[in-house]
C-alpha cells in the first residue's frame, strides 16, 4: 500500500460518521455485554446542574435503548468530569464485550432568552432548552482497547416544530426538550444497533399487578396498544427489580368503559376503577386509558395530571401517553413506563420529592428519571419487608418519619406532603408521639406553615417556618417555603440556600431569575 493510499484511510477514518477500524458499522455486531459510560463534555460551570442533569438524562434513555434492543448492558454511573481518562472504563479484571463512550457538549439557550416570549403567554418554560448538541459514540473491543469497533459523531439542531400535532397551537410552539433531542441522538448514533431475543428475568419475589383497559383499547386501528402497555409494564419492573429485588407480574387483563375522555377526566377515571375494580389481597391494579388530548403531556410550561394514585391504595390509573412523532414510536413504552413506575411507587409507599433526579419528582421531569431517591428507597423498602398492604395511616406516618430521620434526606417536599396527606385523611387524629424528636418537630411546623402560606397568612407562616428551621437548618425545603413568605434580599437568600441544599424547585426559581 503506497504511503498516499494509507495517509487516505486514516484521514476516511478519522471523519465524523465513519465507523471505526475492522467494522462496518453496528448492524453485524456480535452479541456481548455493553459497558457503557456518558461524559458531558464542556468548559461552563455547573451553578444550576444543568450539565449533571442532562448526563443522567442520557443515561435514563441510553438505559431504556439498550434493554428495548435486548442487549446485556451497565451503564457506569459516572459523575460529571471533564477530564475522565478512557481507560476508566476498563476496570473489570476480566473485560470482555464492549465499551461504549458517549460524549456529548450541548449549547444551552439560557433561561432568560428562552422565556422572554413565553412570558406573554402567562406561562414559562421550567426545563433547559438546548440550541444544538454535539453528541459522538466510540465502542471498543473490552479485550483490546486499541480496537475501535465503531465511532461517530453527528451534531442535532433543535427543531423548531417538534411535535406531529397540527392542532395544539400553545403546544407546538413550545420548544422542544432536551430529552427529545437525547432521544433522537439515541438513534442517529446507535440506530443500527442489532434487535436481540430480550431476556426476562423472573425475580424471586413479585408484586402480583392486574391490568385494567379503557374499552377505547379495542377500538380498531388500536390493536398493538395493548402491546405497548404490557411492554412499558415489563420495562418498569425490569428498573424496579435492579433497584429492590422484587419485580411487578401481570396475572390479568380486563377492559372497562371509563367516563373521561381527557387528561382532565383523569380523577373521575380513578373514582370509576376505585368503586367497581375490587383487588386480591395480594394484587395491585394498573388502570390506563386513551386520552384524546393525550400530546398535552409534552406542553411542559402548564400543568396536566397524566397519572393518579393514593398512598398505600391499591388502585392507579395513568394515561396512555403518545409518542411526540411517528419515528420514535418505539419510545412510546419508555414514557408511559416511568409513569406507571411513579404511580407504583405510590402504592408502595413512596412520597413526592422536589429532587428532578427522582422518579418521584412531582412534576414530569425533563430528565425522565428511573432512580428512586434515597428517602423513597427506604420507605418502599421498608414497606416491602413488611407486607406492602398498608393498613394503617399512624403506622405509615411512622415509617416515613422514621425513613427520614435514617436518610437524612434535605430535599423532600416534607411540610407540602404532610399537608396533601392532611387533606386526603381530614379525621384522622395525629398522635402526639409522632413528632417526638427535632426532626419530627421540624416537619409538624414545616406542614403548618405550608398550609398557613396557601391560606395567605405569609405572617403566621413564617412565625413556624422560622420554628422548623431552627429545628434543622438543612432542610431545602424549609428554606423554600420561607422565600415565599418573605421579601426582598431576604427572600433571595432563603432561595439561594434552598438551591444549594439541591431543591429542584428553588434551583428552577433562580433559572426564571437568571
Amino acid at each position: 500500500m503506497t504511503v498516499n493510499k494509507i495517509l487516505l484511510l486514516l484521514l476516511l477514518l478519522t471523519l465524523p460518521g465513519v465507523p471505526g477500524l475492522g467494522a462496518d458499522g453496528l448492524a453485524d455486531l456480535p452479541k456481548g455485554k455493553i459497558t457503557a459510560r456518558i461524559v458531558i463534555d464542556t468548559n461552563g460551570d455547573d451553578e444550576f446542574g444543568v450539565y449533571t442533569d442532562t448526563r443522567r438524562c442520557f443515561e435514563n434513555h441510553l438505559d431504556y435503548f439498550l434493554w428495548h434492543r435486548g442487549w446485556d448492558y451497565e451503564i457506569q454511573d459516572a459523575e460529571f468530569n471533564n477530564s475522565m481518562k478512557d481507560s476508566t472504563i476498563l476496570n473489570d479484571p476480566e473485560p470482555s464485550g464492549y465499551s461504549l463512550k458517549i460524549t456529548a457538549s450541548p449549547e444551552i439557550i439560557s433561561f432568560s432568552a428562552r422565556n422572554r416570549d413565553a412570558r406573554s403567554r402567562d406561562y414559562y418554560i421550567n426545563y433547559p432548552v438546548f440550541d444544538r448538541i454535539s453528541v459522538s459514540a466510540v465502542l471498543i473491543d473490552r479485550a483490546n482497547e486499541e480496537s475501535v469497533l465503531y465511532s461517530r459523531k453527528i451534531e442535532l439542531s433543535r427543531e423548531e416544530i417538534w411535535l406531529d400535532v397540527e392542532s395544539m397551537y400553545d403546544i407546538r410552539e413550545s420548544p422542544e426538550p432536551p430529552d427529545n433531542m437525547i432521544r433522537r441522538a439515541l438513534n442517529h448514533l446507535l440506530g443500527e444497533l442489532p434487535q436481540q431475543a430480550r431476556k426476562i428475568t423472573i425475580p424471586e419475589d413479585e408484586i402480583p399487578l392486574f391490568l385494567v383497559l379503557d374499552e377505547a383499547y379495542r377500538e380498531k386501528g388500536k390493536e398493538d396498544y395493548r402491546g405497548i402497555i404490557e411492554e412499558a409494564v415489563e420495562y418498569a419492573s425490569h428498573v424496579f427489580y435492579r433497584q429492590f429485588g422484587y419485580g411487578f407480574k401481570v396475572q390479568g387483563v380486563s377492559y372497562m368503559n371509563l367516563p373521561g375522555a381527557d387528561l382532565s377526566g383523569m380523577n373521575k377515571n380513578h373514582m370509576a376503577v376505585m368503586r367497581n375494580v375490587q383487588p386480591a389481597m395480594s394484587c395491585l391494579i394498573a388502570a390506563v386509558y386513551i386520552p384524546r388530548d393525550g400530546f398535552n403531556y409534552y406542553n411542559r410550561g402548564k400543568s396536566f395530571h397524566v397519572g393518579l394514585s393514593n398512598i398505600g391504595k391499591r388502585q392507579m390509573i395513568t394515561a396512555h401517553i403518545p409518542p411526540p412523532d411517528q419515528g420514535s414510536r418505539e419510545w412510546e413504552s419508555f414514557i408511559n413506563g416511568i409513569l406507571f413506575l411513579h404511580e407504583a411507587g405510590h402504592l408502595l409507599g413512596g412520597v413526592h420529592v422536589s429532587d428532578a433526579g427522582s422518579i418521584m419528582y412531582h412534576q414530569s421531569p425533563w430528565t425522565s428519571s428511573i432512580t428512586f431517591d434515597r428517602l423513597n428507597r427506604d420507605i418502599i423498602e421498608r414497606v416491602l419487608e413488611n407486607d406492602y398492604p398498608l393498613r394503617k395511616v399512624s403506622s405509615y406516618l411512622e415509617l416515613v418519619m422514621t425513613a427520614l430521620e435514617n436518610t437524612g434526606y434535605d430535599r423532600a417536599d416534607f411540610g407540602q406532603f404532610l399537608y396533601e396527606f392532611a387533606e386526603v385523611n381530614p379525621r384522622f387524629d395525629w398522635p402526639d408521639n409522632l413528632f417526638d424528636s427535632d426532626i419530627r418537630r421540624s416537619a409538624a411546623y414545616l406542614l403548618e406553615g405550608v398550609s398557613n402560606c396557601r391560606a395567605g397568612d405569609y405572617e403566621k407562616a413564617r412565625a413556624v417556618l422560622y420554628r422548623a428551621l431552627a429545628l434543622t437548618p438543612e432542610q431545602g425545603a424549609i428554606h423554600y417555603w420561607l422565600y415565599r413568605t418573605t421579601e426582598g434580599n431576604l427572600a433571595k437568600k432563603h432561595l439561594v440556600e434552598a438551591a444549594r441544599l439541591g431543591f429542584s424547585d428553588a434551583v428552577f426559581e433562580l433559572m426564571w431569575m437568571e
